[in-house]
C-alpha cells in the first residue's frame, strides 16, 4: 500500500501515528484477511481435487491396457537350454516343439599380419578387386586410418606391436583375402584363416559364413556364440498362447492405479480441517473433509470391483474368481497381513490357475473379448462421469476457479478502499500535526512576548 511522500508522525504531538494508521487500517483489512483464507482453502481443494482427477486418468490408462486386445494377444516363447551357446529369438510365427542343435565350429575372419616399410614412392595396395593408392612415406598408422576410411575396404586394419593386422569384415570363407603390395611382407605363422560355421539341427548339418542363421529353422534365427561338440542344445518354441507375464504386469498395474487413486480419496476424506484457521497453511488442510462426492466415488469403485459381471458364467463373473478381490486372505486362506479393506490385492497363484482352467472365460470378465461387456469397460464408463474434461472432478475445479476469481476480484476491491483510508488517514494525522505546530508555535511567540515585556517593567 502506497504511503505518502511527506507525513508527519508525532512531531508535535508526540504520538507515533504511523503506528495508529496501521493499527486502524489493520481493523479494516480483517474481512480481506478472511478471504485471504478462503482463497487458501479453495485453492487447496482445487489442487486436491486436479490430484485426483489425475489419478483416475492414469486408473482409466491401466484398464484400457488391461482389456486391450494387444495385451491379450496369442503370442510364441523360445528358449535354449544353453545359452552361452547358443542364442535363439522369433522373426515371426514358428512351429512349436523342441529342436535339437549342436555347434561343431564357429565361424570367423581370416586374420593376416605383415611387416610394413614405408614406401619410397606412392605405391597400391591390392585386396582382391579393391585396391588403394599409398602415397611415398605413409606411415604404418596413416595406412590403417586410411583402410578403415574406406567403407567399401574388404578388411579391418590395425597396428599391433609395429606390425599390419588385417582382418576381414566378412566371417566365413568367403570373406579369405591376400594382400598384395611391394611394401608388404606376410608373417604366415600369424595367419588365422578363416572358416564357415559348421552345425547340426536335429542331426541335420549346416555350414554357414555367419555365426548368426535365419534359415535353419522356420521363423527363428540362431545365433551361435560358442562351439560345443558333442553338447545338444534345445531350442524350445511355445505354442502360441497368452503372455502370461505381460498380462500380469497389466493387472498389477491396474491394482496398483486403482489402489493410488483410493489411497488418496481417502487421505483427503481423512484429513480434518482446522478450527478457525489463522493461517493459509491452517486454512489448507482438510479441504476436502467428509467430501460426499469423494465418499460416493469410494462406494462406486467398491461397488464395481465386487458386482458380479452380468451374462457370464457363475464361476467366472467375479474379479475374486482370477485373484483380484478386496478380501483380507490370501488364495491359500491365510491372512494377508499388508490387506487394507478396500484396496485391491493380487493373487497369482490364483490367476494362473483361472488362465489354465478358462482362459477365454477370464478375457471375457476382463472384457478383453469382442462383444463382451467386462468389468473394465464398466469401470472405464464410470469412471469417464468422474475424469476427465467434462467430469466432475473437472466441473468442480471449473466452479472453485470462478469462485476464487470472485474473491480476488473482492480482495482487489478492498486493497483500493485501504489504500484511500489510509490517504485519508494520514491527511487528517497531517492536519492535525500541522495545526497543533501552529497552536505550540503560536505559544511559543507569546510565551516570548510576556517574558519580553516583563523585563521590560
Amino acid at each position: 500500500m502506497a504511503t505518502p511522500l511527506f507525513s508527519f508522525s508525532g512531531l508535535a504531538s508526540g504520538l507515533d501515528t504511523n503506528s495508529i494508521i496501521q493499527q486502524l487500517l489493520a481493523i479494516e483489512r480483517q474481512p480481506r484477511t478472511r478471504l485471504e483464507l478462503q482463497q487458501a482453502r479453495l485453492d487447496a481443494r482445487k489442487q486436491a481435487l486436479s490430484a485426483i482427477d489425475a489419478r483416475a486418468d492414469q486408473l482409466r490408462d491401466a484398464v484400457a491396457a488391461l482389456r486391450s486386445s494387444a495385451t491379450w494377444a496369442p503370442v510364441q516363447q523360445i528358449s535354449t537350454s544353453h545359452n552361452t551357446i547358443v542364442e535363439a529369438r522369433l522373426d515371426g510365427a514358428a512351429g512349436p516343439g523342441g529342436y535339437q542343435v549342436e555347434v561343431l565350429q564357429l565361424a570367423r575372419a581370416e586374420q593376416r599380419t605383415y611387416d610394413y616399410t614405408a614406401p619410397a614412392s606412392d605405391d597400391t595396395l591390392t585386396i582382391g578387386s579393391w585396391s588403394t593408392t599409398v602415397a611415398a612415406g605413409t606411415t604404418i598408422e596413416d595406412l590403417a586410418a586410411q583402410i578403415n576410411a574406406d567403407e567399401n575396404a574388404p578388411v579391418y586394419a590395425v597396428v599391433v606391436q609395429g606390425k599390419l593386422v588385417l582382418s576381414s569384415r566378412q566371417t566365413g570363407t568367403s570373406g579369405a583375402f591376400t594382400a598384395n603390395a611391394s611394401f608388404l611382407s606376410e608373417d604366415t605363422g600369424a595367419a588365422r584363416l578363416a572358416q564357415d560355421a559348421q552345425f547340426k539341427v536335429d542331426g541335420v548339418l549346416y555350414t554357414r559364413s555367419s555365426n548368426r542363421v535365419s534359415d535353419a529353422i522356420a521363423g527363428v534365427t540362431l545365433d551361435l556364440r560358442a562351439a560345443s561338440p558333442g553338447t545338444t542344445v534345445t531350442v524350445n518354441v511355445t505354442p502360441p498362447g497368452v503372455d502370461r507375464a505381460a498380462v500380469k504386469a497389466k493387472v498389477k498395474a491396474f491394482v496398483d492405479a486403482y489402489n493410488s487413486l483410493l489411497d488418496l480419496v481417502r487421505d483427503d476424506l481423512a484429513e480434518t480441517p482446522v478450527k478457525n484457521p489463522k493461517t493459509t497453511t491452517d486454512a489448507r488442510k482438510g479441504a476436502l473433509y467428509a467430501d460426499s462426492s469423494l465418499r460416493d466415488l469410494v462406494g462406486q469403485l467398491r461397488q464395481l470391483v465386487s458386482d458380479p459381471v452380468a451374462g457370464l458364467a457363475a464361476d467366472r463373473d467375479e474379479l475374486a474368481e482370477i485373484g483380484i478381490s478386496t478380501g483380507a486372505t490370501t488364495g491359500s486362506g491365510t491372512i494377508n497381513p499388508n490387506a487394507v479393506a478396500g484396496r485391491l490385492t493380487f493373487d497369482e497363484a490364483k490367476f494362473d490357475a483361472a488362465l489354465d482352467a478358462d482362459p477365454l472365460g477370464v478375457q471375457k470378465l476382463v472384457g478383453a473379448v469382442a462383444g463382451s461387456d467386462g468389468f473394465a469397460q464398466r469401470l472405464d464408463t464410470a469412471l469417464a462421469a468422474w475424469a476427465g474434461p467434462g467430469g466432475v472432478f473437472d466441473q468442480r475445479q471449473t466452479s472453485i476457479s470462478s469462485e476464487i476469481s470472485t474473491i480476488r476480484d473482492r480482495m482487489a476491491a478492498i486493497d483500493r478502499r485501504l489504500e484511500l483510508r489510509e490517504q485519508q488517514l494520514r491527511a487528517q494525522f497531517t492536519a492535525m500535526e500541522e495545526a497543533l505546530q501552529a497552536v505550540q508555535a503560536q505559544g511559543s511567540w507569546l510565551q516570548a512576548q510576556l517574558a519580553g515585556m516583563l523585563r521590560s517593567s
